[in-house]
């Protein structure tokens, strides 16, 4: 004969708010790693700065991630890398003024924009789309090294963004744009190069260069020709 029964109850919302905050850390580690290791690898910079789009989709579970780069007049700024589910934006995003929209106004006022209420910012623009979207986050940081803006990366979510995600992105923007100018510094001197050794080239003189051993390091034409007699 049944007389009774005995109940026990558990809390476990602190065990559960464990468990999310250590799978958020463990995502947030593994976005660093495959960032940090793409920015570090000799893949071409469009390729590179892909891949870093897609790792923030991947372990941000974002909608659409974008790097834009300042071009050479420091006016504009290109689209060089999106990734992302929700890639339909118009053309008018590829090539943003700074100052315009919230792209360019994050690049002219070098601060970051952060919210999770994307349909009730007066920032966001293509607030239509982002409603089609169902977007609801929006993160976007100028990448500065120094005092020189190099670009803005931003990411779009269909769901809030936390603390922890939002103080992650803030070194990565970093990283980006360490990477962006390294990148330019090194393209800048093999232009030099190529100029020097264009116009090397072109001599009507003969001109080579020795190493310390005497041995020769650059030989253009005609001092091959000559040489060669």
């Amino acid at each position: 004969e049944l007389v009774g029964c005995v109940l026990v109850f558990r809390d476990v919302t602190e065990r559960k708010r464990e468990a999310v905050a250590e799978a958020e850390r463990t995502r947030l580690v593994s976005l660093r790693c495959d960032v940090g290791s793409t920015l570090a690898s000799i893949q071409p910079t469009p390729m590179a700065l892909q891949h870093t789009c897609e790792a923030l989709v991947h372990h941000l579970d974002a909608a659409l991630a974008r790097i834009w780069t300042l071009n050479d007049t420091g006016s504009e700024l290109e689209l060089q890398a999106s990734a992302g589910p929700c890639t339909n934006l118009d053309r008018r995003y590829s090539r943003v003024p700074v100052g315009q929209y919230k792209i360019g106004r994050i690049a002219s006022n070098r601060q970051p924009h952060l919210t999770n209420g994307v349909l009730e910012n007066s920032e966001v623009s293509a607030r239509k789309w982002a409603a089609k979207e169902g977007l609801v986050a929006f993160a976007g940081y100028p990448l500065v090294l120094e005092d020189r803006v190099v670009g803005v990366v931003a990411i779009f979510a269909r769901h809030p963004l936390t603390e922890g995600e939002l103080m992650e992105l803030a070194p990565l923007a970093e990283g980006i744009a360490q990477f962006i100018d390294r990148r330019d510094a090194e393209a800048g001197r093999e232009a030099i190069q190529r100029q020097i050794t264009s116009t090397l080239e072109s001599m009507t003189d003969g001109f080579f260069t020795l190493d310390d051993d005497w041995r020769f390091t650059y030989v253009n034409p005609v001092a091959h020709r000559m040489l060669a007699r």
